[in-house]
């Protein structure tokens, strides 16, 4: 995450956020499915549903729905800064129990 953020901020002169990390990691996804021999979307669609990715944000995998992040993270802001505080991290989410 670190390096990510490092290399985010010197190409861009910005903090990153949640939406360029998971653009990244995506991108990343459909990379190494092209690289595992994907051609079309179908076949991207199908690599994504049988293997996993370890992104920059967590380890990606399909629960067979489409599906593919199971970690969630919940933060806040202070109203002084644009950066947010983690608070708290969910790994292996699979779903909510009622």
């Amino acid at each position: 995450m670190e390096a990510f953020s490092r290399a985010y901020r010197e190409a861009f002169s910005t903090e990153p956020d949640a939406f360029a990390l998971a653009q990244y990691d995506g991108t990343n996804m459909v990379l190494q499915a092209l690289a595992g021999g994907a051609r079309s979307p179908a076949e991207v669609r199908d690599y994504l549903a049988r293997e996993s990715f370890e992104g920059v944000a967590m380890t990606y995998r399909s629960d067979g729905r489409g599906n593919m992040a199971h970690d969630a993270v919940i933060i806040c802001y202070d109203g002084s800064s644009r950066i947010p505080a983690v608070r708290k991290r969910y790994g292996g989410l699979d779903g909510v129990t009622p």
